[in-house]
């Protein structure tokens, strides 16, 4: 009995190894065509993958599948999204799969060491100088899901759409799976690096990436003019659109001060509002510049109403002008000869 007992663990060791390097090659075979299936599945959502690997993948019982050193490099090509234009690189540490509750059929994604850098696109002064970039850096990441274990063939498509999910709510702020999730965003404004935390809430049937609003303020201060509590709340839902639209607006500041120092009759505060809402708009498009642009008048408390007409009306001009495709370098000239655009508050009605 003893004999055939140490004979049926050691062909049982054997059977288990066997097991272990067939369920890797396995998985390294089914996740190279998981990589095709989800960078397909991401490029027809309007972001171009240029170049998706990992080193190795390896299964252990109870942790499931682990994958180590995935990158992901690529661009976001689709106008609607809110960082159309730029290039991006991804890579992850450890990127693990496995069971959560068996009775209850749930399963987790975990992610460690994430980092998602944005890449400058070098099309205008605003951009950042130093070369560096947008870094996202993620400390924790857990997604679940229900899964059938009758159906095995699904589990690659699971969590490439998974996968798919995490990569939307990064780059587009939002996503439907249900998500915990942590980390900081590290950029450049006014030539110094600056750092916000963010975290995941549930909105709805929604998992969104919100700003920490107290870390905005204070890299508010930065700003000649700083944003105002209604600024500071729609920006936090809009992560990836924060560190473009600080730097647009510390620039239109800038170039405005810097024209009326060198011309007297450049009227500062409307030719600063023009170029703002027409670059916010070349960048973000009109329906966003519009949002941003209100919530900067609605949570002006110490203008006058004569300042909100005046700087509203001036605001929807330089949308005008980005619509219609001007060069940036027309816009002071529009702005001193254009009788549409309100340069003083005297001639508000």
């Amino acid at each position: 009995m003893k004999k055939a007992l140490i004979i049926f663990l050691i062909l049982f060791a054997v059977a288990g190894t066997g097991l272990y390097f067939g369920a890797g090659v396995i998985l390294n075979i089914a996740s190279r065509a998981a990589i095709k299936y989800l960078s397909a599945q991401i490029e027809e959502r309007g972001i171009w993958i240029k170049e998706a690997d990992f080193r190795s993948v390896s299964f252990r019982i109870p942790n499931g599948a682990t994958w180590r050193k995935l990158s992901l490099k690529g661009k976001v090509v689709l106008q609607d999204l809110p960082l159309s234009g730029r290039e991006f690189a991804v890579t992850l540490d450890e990127f693990t799969a496995g069971l959560e509750h068996f009775r209850d059929r749930l399963f987790f994604i975990k992610v460690k060491g994430l980092k998602v850098l944005l890449e400058e696109r070098l099309q205008s002064d605003y951009q950042n100088p130093s070369q560096e970039g947008d870094l996202l850096t993620v400390d924790y990441v857990k997604m679940k899901f229900q899964f059938d274990v009758t159906r095995p063939r699904e589990i690659i498509p699971k969590v490439a759409a998974l996968a798919q999910d995490l990569a939307g709510l990064l780059l587009n702020g939002k996503c439907s799976t249900f998500a915990e999730l942590s980390g900081t965003l590290n950029f450049t404004m006014n030539e110094k690096r600056v750092e916000t935390s963010f975290l995941v809430e549930r909105r709805g049937n929604e998992s969104v990436l919100i700003l920490d609003q107290e870390d905005l303020e204070k890299i508010s201060a930065e700003l000649e003019e700083k944003l105002n509590q209604v600024e500071i709340g729609l920006l936090s839902e809009n992560p990836l659109k924060v560190p473009q639209l600080l730097r647009i607006t510390s620039y239109a500041q800038d170039v405005a001060e810097e024209a009326h120092a060198k011309n007297a009759q450049v009227p500062e505060d409307a030719y600063r509002h023009v170029l703002w809402s027409y670059l916010l708009t070349k960048e973000f498009g009109p329906e966003f510049a519009s949002q941003i642009t209100a919530a900067h008048e609605r949570g002006g408390i110490e203008e006058t109403s004569f300042d909100h007409q005046m700087d509203s009306n001036n605001n929807i001009i330089g949308r005008e002008y980005a619509l219609r495709g001007y060069r940036e370098a027309q816009i002071l000239q529009f702005v001193m000869q254009d009788p549409r655009v309100i340069r003083s508050t005297n001639q508000v009605q």
